[in-house]
Parts: structure tokens; C-alpha cells; sequence
């Protein structure tokens, strides 16, 4: 329900999203316009990535529009919330 939540939010800011950690490789005019075009399936990738991530590269933040990077940290914090309830239930079923 929550990947949902965030999917929805990252399909509507998806450029300004690309500013903050971008997943792309390129960035010429013709790459872009070939990734608007395929909406929400790089959408729905993008989101797994950061709500899923077990690695990111903080150093590849861009820390110039902080709304963006606040949803950003809430969306890997919310990930990160989740894993250590699933781990706690694992464990306590011995």
C-alpha cells in the first residue's frame, strides 16, 4: 500500500524526482525524451529502487531541492522501517 503511495507521488514529480537521484544514464535531450515516454513502468522501477534499496549512493543526492529529497529519505526510511518489523517477526517466531 505504501509502494503504491509513493509510486503515484514519484509518476506525478518524475523530473524533478530525476534531479534529486537520478537512475538514468545519459543526459542528453533525446534520452529524456525517451524515458517521458515510457512513464510508468521507469516510474514503478525508480520506486522499488529507492524504497527497495539496499545500497544508495549518497553521494549521487542532489541536495538542491529538499522537498524532494525529504520524500526521498522518508520513502528509503519507510523501507528501512518495514524491513526491521518483518526481521523482528522472523526472529521471534522460534
Amino acid at each position: 500500500m505504501l509502494i503504491n503511495a509513493f509510486l503515484g507521488f514519484n509518476y506525478r514529480k518524475w523530473d524533478s524526482k530525476q534531479l534529486v537521484y537520478g537512475v538514468m544514464n545519459g543526459d542528453d535531450d533525446e534520452n529524456v525524451e525517451r524515458n517521458k515516454s515510457k512513464g510508468l513502468p521507469l516510474t514503478f522501477l525508480y520506486t522499488t529502487f529507492v524504497f527497495f534499496g539496499l545500497k544508495i549512493d549518497f553521494g549521487k543526492l542532489n541536495y538542491s531541492n529538499k522537498p524532494n529529497v525529504v520524500v526521498f529519505f522518508i520513502e528509503y526510511l519507510t523501507w528501512l522501517i518495514c524491513m526491521f518489523f518483518i526481521l523482528n517477526v522472523i526472529l521471534k517466531i522460534k
